[in-house]
């Protein structure tokens, strides 16, 4: 049954034939009478107004918070005039459903149309060949077995090769879209010892994969939710990390991209015009905070280091009272305290949204910013409100993309939290120190 928000959005989009099926996993599960989806919930939508909505299902016993299971259907509701455009090309598609009627395409994992290589690594069968290609040095990984970690579909998916009696290796599958600036990063730090990143072990541009030596150890995401149970205080780990981010920052890598202020820009207001797609009571608000943003960004200075570009609490992993950074995907040319920003970004969210109270979220980034201060040639500190509210604004789209029921409530409280950072007293900007 489709939830009230999501029935406003059907009425919005008649563009989109198939958006009421594909938003509502009990109607998708009717139309195909013959094929095993029941017991689905969603888990991630990614939607493109008047174009397409891209649905991700997982069991229904799977936890909100799972990371374990992947998306194992995932469904596209397409424009009329593209799908019949794409028709001739889709005929030749034994292993995906199609429902002309409604303009949907549905795969089941590992069918992926961006990630072709997956159904071959999954494959025990087809996996050593597979891997001939990205580890050509190590056979002894070719027919390792293969745990699923996450899967978003048509952008990633990662795996962990588990070979009797030895290390073991994140494989990654990528989308072209994404494959060429996440190689280029894990080249980039490849030499960086002191980072003690998961080195790179091995790659085929023809899979659009890469393979990384497996970090174990907890994250500090994990050590923030069990209040250090499990190992160090999250505000020690938090400390860990300062330091480990500072040391990021002092690397002098080649081939990053450049994140620019003009890219920044765009991206904010991009994501105001996204908001008002699907919370359209929220567009002109968002609109606004937006244009404040644009402003106090223009008037920082232009500082550039190589940044991690997606940094949170579940990018670090802790061990024996060190902290290593994982997922360099993003990583590029930018300012310093986009990273810090984003940090604070999540704990704030996660606040907000009641997985951890104001109080731990405050303490943990207060902690990590002063450590990293301790260590880095920059001081961000007093910018650090400022790329908070950045992070925040754009992770305004993920309750309604991870589907919680109460998304628009909770973007609504995003927003709020936005609004009151940007009226606190106008900060000072940080500078490099000489």
């Amino acid at each position: 049954m489709l939830l009230p928000h999501d029935a406003d959005l059907v009425r919005r989009d008649p563009a989109l034939p198939g958006l009421a099926i594909v938003l509502d996993p009990e109607a998708l599960a009717a139309t195909l009478p013959g094929v095993p989806l029941g017991g689905l919930r969603i888990a991630y939508v990614r939607y493109r107004p008047g174009k397409n909505c891209l649905v991700a299902y997982r069991p229904a016993l799977a936890s909100s918070g799972e990371t374990c299971i992947p998306a194992s259907v995932h469904a596209v509701a397409w424009r009329r005039k593209l799908w019949d455009r794409a028709r001739p090309g889709r005929a030749a598609e034994a292993t995906r459903i199609f429902l002309d009627d409604w303009a949907v395409s549905v795969s089941l994992f590992p069918d992926d149309a961006e990630l072709p290589s997956l159904r071959l690594l999954v494959d025990a069968d087809e996996r050593p060949r597979a891997l001939r290609s990205v580890l050509p040095d190590r056979p002894d990984f070719w027919s390792a077995p293969l745990g699923d970690l996450r899967h978003k579909p048509q952008q990633r998916y990662v795996g962990k090769l588990m070979p009797p009696g030895g290390p073991a290796v994140v494989l990654k599958i990528y989308g072209e879209r994404y494959y060429q600036d996440a190689r280029a990063a894990a080249s980039a730090f490849a030499a960086a010892e002191s980072l003690g990143l998961n080195p790179l072990l091995g790659q085929s541009d023809a899979h659009r994969t890469l393979a990384f030596a497996w970090i174990q150890g907890q994250t500090l995401s994990e050590t923030i939710a069990d209040q250090g149970i499990a190992g160090a205080s999250p505000v020690d780990a938090a400390s860990a990390a300062g330091a480990a981010l500072a040391e990021l920052h002092r690397q002098v890598p080649n081939g990053l991209p450049r994140r620019t202020r003009e890219k920044a820009v765009a991206e904010l207001r991009a994501l105001a015009v996204d908001l008002a797609a699907f919370c359209p009571h929220l567009g002109r608000w968002a609109a606004g905070l937006a244009g404040r943003l644009v402003t106090h960004l223009a008037g920082a200075p232009v500082l550039t280091c190589p940044i991690h570009g997606d940094f949170d609490a579940s990018q670090v992993v802790l061990r024996n009272g060190a902290a290593r950074i994982i997922d360099l995907d993003h990583a590029a040319l930018g300012d310093p305290a986009h990273d810090l920003g984003r940090f604070g970004a999540h704990l704030t969210t996660a606040a907000l949204h009641g997985d951890l109270t104001d109080d731990t979220a405050d303490m943990v980034t207060a902690r990590l910013v002063d450590a990293y201060e301790r260590s880095s040639a920059y001081r961000v500190a007093d910018r650090i409100d400022l790329h908070t509210a950045i992070g925040i604004f754009h992770r305004l789209h993920e309750p309604f993309r991870s589907h919680v029921p109460d998304w628009p409530e909770r973007t609504e409280a995003m927003l709020a939290r936005v609004q009151a950072i940007l009226d606190r007293p106008k900060q000072r900007l940080a500078y490099p120190v000489s």
